[in-house]
């Protein structure tokens, strides 16, 4: 894998209806091995949110709190959109 890839085109866009199909093939595998072969290949778990009709896990992504306070993404986010210095 190549994970210095930062070309966007390169990425494919993920629909719900095949992350909800990945996601229900790691709840029914047979086993822990099964699931953690089908995550590595994908990333994708399942979710009890999954049980809400309305819930678009493609649109819905949560930032995790490495990412937002680690990173700095709250700090842009604060300074460029809410344009506080």
């Amino acid at each position: 894998e190549d994970i210095e890839n930062t070309d966007r085109s390169a990425f494919g866009l993920r629909s719900t209806k095949a992350h909800r199909a990945a996601a229900s093939a790691w709840l029914n595998a047979q086993s822990s091995l099964d699931r953690e072969q089908m995550f590595r290949s994908n990333g994708i778990r399942y979710s009890e949110l999954l049980r809400l009709p309305y819930w678009n896990p493609v649109a819905y992504v949560v930032v995790d709190s490495m990412h937002d306070l680690y990173l700095g993404i709250l700090q842009r986010h604060i300074r460029d959109f809410w344009a506080i210095s």
